[in-house]
């Protein structure tokens, strides 16, 4: 990001909250960032001038230019051609049309499509006025206990999400390689988060699932970078030693034994998803019962080191703290 940012991001380094340090670490060493997209952002956000007007400016830019846009700024060339994996030539690395994507989706977070389909009285939906994450648990729970009820419910699911996003759009789709992430599958469902570095707002227990799709399904595949997600200080920033076909790195919330490998991370804007792309995953819906997100120092940390490992000495010379 520019370095006009210097004296804000100087104040969020200086905050008593890791949270803060984290983002002005992430927004600091985002090479990733296109000129470009860097200009879009301060017209969105205004020019901020301050550690807040950061801030805000980065949830104002994410919701204004990304997550509520049916064609976001990360699809657009003009702004990040820079980031475009699907641009790249065969022999760049661009993964094939045929390569299989993979995506864990929170069925939890979905409160405000549910109350979309209470609205407009789809099946399976009338009557849905949960407002808590246990309580969305709850009325999940009625309906996936039962392995034989899972099919039907998941695929009413899935239309909804994309009915819904004709309306109202939820941009980026992130995602990992299938190769990626297969090795983990048969793990406890807990350690696909923990890899693909997601966490909830609460320990109450919550439903996944897992979707399985080719590259030419995705569309334009793009490799992440922090105005595509935010304030999120979860995000961490792939090194420039990082070639662009392998996307961008999550961080594994599991820090003790630290990962021995990066995974790739990807975005795309939202598409359909039949219910095959669920099916040919192996049908993997799972009820998770999650311990706290952990100690984000720590995690961070782990992931500093853990890219030095696989990209070498001009990690820390890019990035000489993470926290």
């Amino acid at each position: 990001m520019p370095h006009r940012y210097e004296p804000s991001i100087a104040t969020l380094l200086g905050s008593g909250e890791i949270t803060e340090r984290a983002l002005a670490r992430n927004v600091m060493h985002d090479h990733r960032v296109t000129p470009a997209r860097a200009e879009r952002f301060d017209q969105v956000a205004a020019r901020p001038s301050t550690a807040r007007e950061l801030t805000d400016g980065l949830d104002s830019y994410y919701q204004r230019s990304v997550k509520t846009r049916r064609l976001p700024d990360f699809v657009m060339r003009r702004l990040n051609h820079e980031n475009v994996v699907s641009d790249l030539p065969t022999g760049g690395g661009s993964p094939k049309r045929e390569v299989y994507l993979a995506r864990v989706l929170i069925l939890n977070g979905l409160r405000l499509l549910f109350q979309y389909g209470h609205a407009k009285r789809i099946l399976g939906f009338r009557g849905f006025s949960e407002t808590s994450w246990s309580g969305i648990t709850r009325w999940l729970d009625e309906r996936l206990s039962l392995a034989s009820m899972r099919g039907d419910f998941i695929e009413r699911i899935l239309n909804l999400i994309y009915l819904y996003s004709r309306h109202e759009p939820f941009q980026p789709s992130w995602c990992t390689t299938w190769t990626a992430i297969s090795p983990f599958l048969p793990l406890r469902a807990p350690r696909w988060m923990q890899v693909l570095g997601l966490s909830t707002p609460s320990t109450t227990p919550i439903w996944l699932i897992v979707l399985k799709y080719q590259v030419r399904e995705a569309g334009t595949l793009c490799r992440p970078t922090q105005l595509d997600c935010g304030r999120s200080y979860l995000h961490f920033p792939s090194p420039p030693a990082a070639p662009l076909y392998r996307g961008g790195h999550p961080v594994d919330l599991r820090y003790n034994p630290r990962s021995t490998d990066v995974i790739p991370e990807f975005i795309h804007k939202q598409i359909w998803h039949p219910l095959r792309h669920w099916t040919d995953a192996g049908s993997r819906c799972e009820r998770v019962t999650l311990t706290s997100a952990g100690d984000l120092g720590a995690q961070r940390s782990a992931h500093h080191a853990l890219l030095q490992t696989v990209y070498g000495p001009s990690v820390p010379l890019w990035m000489p703290a993470c926290v």
